[in-house]
């Protein structure tokens, strides 16, 4: 059985994911470890996003509080790039349960 999950993210542009390659790797692993509260790096339909796993009791306060959090690690991924940061989108992920 699938599960689905909703997850807020930054759809990776081509100018963003040419930033991030330059970043030293420890750095965006860091951000990026599933294991670690930063963002989680995922794919959907060929097009990656950087963000969180929204939780499904979230309201519109808590929204607010995960999109600022979002916005503050990317640019402080990105602060030296002078790279635009794109709207978030809120996104359903379908995913197979977790063993």
């Amino acid at each position: 059985m699938l599960e689905s999950k909703m997850f807020l993210g930054a759809k990776v542009s081509e100018e963003m994911s040419e930033a991030l390659e330059l970043l030293n790797p420890h750095v965006l692993k860091t951000f990026t470890d599933p294991e670690k509260p930063y963002l989680v790096d995922v794919t959907k339909e060929e097009t990656r996003y950087l963000g969180k796993y929204v939780d499904p009791l979230s309201n519109s306060f808590t929204l607010d509080l995960l999109s600022d959090n979002i916005r503050s690690i990317l640019q402080k991924l990105l602060h030296e790039k002078n790279i635009m940061l794109p709207a978030l989108q809120l996104l359903t992920l379908i995913e197979p349960p977790k063993k």
